[in-house]
């Protein structure tokens, strides 16, 4: 026909002789959680024998997507398409996140919540010696200052929150058992009626 009579007709790049870009594939991709918070290197086995290195940046978070430009289909005379990878963050047995911060419940025992001491904790980069005030009760927070998500162009690094738990021993003394039975009646007290 006339000018348009090649329209909708498939030629080499698609409809109308377009060149076309490739589609964009969708992955997803589990990380650890520790290698989410402080960044890595991961590879990604794709179809086919193919892999594809992928940078998790440090601090992404479960459900953030990864863009790698060119690493999708194959274009029909265009560019590629992008690989898209959503990121699943496996959780972690100890470690838990809040925004930028990390919190972490750290068993003690109640010779160290009477009298203090020093404890090891772990934190994203390994752990830390800290120190545990005398009387330290269940639920006292400590505060490791910029041991959470590290320091991004955009954001400081958070900190971590290490909350205390004094645990008992799994069997109790006699020596124990007297001891807190003769401090019991020199000192009464109910801890519910305390504010």
């Amino acid at each position: 026909g006339g000018i348009f009579g090649n329209r909708g007709r498939s030629g080499p790049f698609g409809g109308g002789g377009v060149p076309s870009q490739g589609e964009d594939l969708r992955y997803t991709l589990e990380v650890d959680f520790v290698d989410a918070v402080v960044g890595a290197k991961k590879r990604l086995n794709l179809s086919g024998g193919k892999a594809l290195d992928v940078a998790i940046p440090a601090g992404i978070t479960d459900g953030q997507t990864i863009r790698l430009r060119g690493q999708g289909a194959v274009g029909h005379g265009g560019p590629a398409g992008d690989a898209l990878i959503e990121v699943k963050v496996r959780p972690h047995a100890q470690f838990r996140r809040e925004g930028r911060d990390i919190h972490i419940d750290l068993p003690i025992s109640l010779a160290e919540a009477v009298l203090g001491g020093k404890a090891e904790a772990p934190t994203v980069s390994g752990h830390v010696t800290l120190t545990i005030p005398k009387g330290a009760n269940s639920g006292t927070r400590l505060r490791l200052k910029g041991k959470g998500v590290p320091t991004s162009k955009r954001e400081p690094a958070g900190d971590q929150y290490v909350t205390l738990k004094v645990t008992l021993p799994k069997h109790i003394d006699a020596e124990l058992e007297q001891f807190v039975k003769t401090w019991a009646v020199k000192h009464p007290s109910n801890p519910r009626n305390e504010s």
